[in-house]
């Protein structure tokens, strides 16, 4: 499926009032927590773009293109792949601070980028609302990890951003405490911990920058954040 210049008109003008491009980074180990988020997006009225980074997620697709993603973004064109809940881009390597991917960005609603679960090669899209999803589990290792990842994205991020910690909830609970004793308290409170992956895509979902809302739809949303946060 090609993005073109239509499309993109389209789109920008569904999203001419919206600030911000949203951009999602999914630091999973299970694959298939990428389908639950873009079905949620979807489910919110979300145009979503997946990005795959890691080359993990479409690298056997018999429809792929044969331009490469940085020729795409020369052209101007996507050649994404349709999938059940939007969209989805071979794309692995590519940077979120490509200023030509910037441009494409604002055809959707958010961009979900698949990440290395450790943050290697780790980009943020500059003037973007980033949200950050980190998948823990019951071992040393993953929790190390997490950790180290937490620590790298207190510098990176700043104190910008939503960070959520996915997977054990013994574990994101370790990893929370490490992270309020041992990095900035204004990065440690930005963390929440959850375990019922679909109640946090839900919410997050319906949360993303730029929806015209009302204030009853935005008291009952972040009380449904709130509850799915704090419970799991």
């Amino acid at each position: 499926m090609r993005v073109d210049s239509n499309d993109q008109a389209a789109g920008l003008r569904r999203r001419s009032a919206r600030a911000q491009i949203a951009c999602i980074y999914c630091f999973f180990d299970t694959p298939e927590w990428m389908a639950n988020l873009t079905h949620n997006l979807h489910d919110a009225g979300q145009t979503s773009l997946l990005i795959d980074r890691r080359g993990r997620l479409f690298g056997g697709a018999q429809t792929r293109s044969l331009f490469g993603w940085k020729q795409q973004l020369d052209l101007g064109e996507l050649h994404t792949l349709p999938l059940q809940h939007g969209q989805g881009w071979y794309a692995p390597g590519v940077r979120a601070d490509d200023p030509a991917l910037h441009d494409m960005a604002r055809t959707y609603d958010s961009l979900v980028f698949d990440e290395d679960p450790s943050g290697a090669d780790l980009i943020l899209m500059p003037d973007a609302h980033q949200t950050f999803l980190i998948e823990i589990r019951a071992s040393k290792p993953s929790m190390l990890r997490a950790f180290t990842l937490l620590k790298a994205l207190s510098h990176h991020a700043g104190g910008r951003g939503k960070l959520v910690l996915l997977g054990d909830q013994a574990a994101c609970a370790q990893v929370l405490d490490a992270a309020n004793h041992f990095l900035p308290c204004d990065f440690a409170r930005a963390i929440s911990c959850a375990a019922h992956i679909d109640a946090v895509f839900s919410a997050l979902a319906v949360r993303m920058p730029g929806e015209e809302t009302s204030r009853e739809a935005r008291f009952k949303t972040e009380n449904d954040e709130s509850m799915a946060l704090k419970h799991g």
